[in-house]
């Protein structure tokens, strides 16, 4: 008596097929992982320079009803350590609103970062 058993068998072109889809499969997976984590430096220093600069927006309104001009300067130490930043105070030059102040601070660190934060103040608070 001769037993029939069922035997499951791959050729080997359907290998090289499941291999190939595999490893596509796999291609995007990295890649998708490479976006990431440049999306998360971006993010990152995104963070990093509205700390920064928001530092110094504070820094500006905490001491009042800023005057006019433009200073420069450079985080000594800290957290932001070599952070250069420019803060712009200008006042609008329309009627009925010279008790506005519009304040720009720019951040700069590294080679190509900046980040540059705008508001506007009211003498009356």
């Amino acid at each position: 008596m001769v037993r029939k058993e069922n035997f499951i068998a791959f050729t080997l072109i359907e290998v090289l097929i499941a291999i190939i889809i595999l490893s596509i499969s796999l291609l995007a997976l990295y890649k998708s992982n490479i976006v990431t984590i440049g999306s998360e430096r971006k993010a990152e220093n995104l963070e990093y320079g509205v700390l920064a600069s928001d530092l110094i927006m504070k820094d500006t309104i905490k001491g009042g009803f800023p005057s006019t001009g433009v200073s420069e300067g450079e985080f000594k130490e800290g957290a932001y350590k070599g952070v250069k930043w420019k803060r712009t105070v200008e006042s609008f030059n329309l009627p009925m609103l010279e008790d506005l102040r519009k304040i720009t601070v720019e951040v700069y660190w590294g080679k190509n970062n900046s980040y540059r934060l705008t508001t506007i103040v009211s003498k009356y608070r």
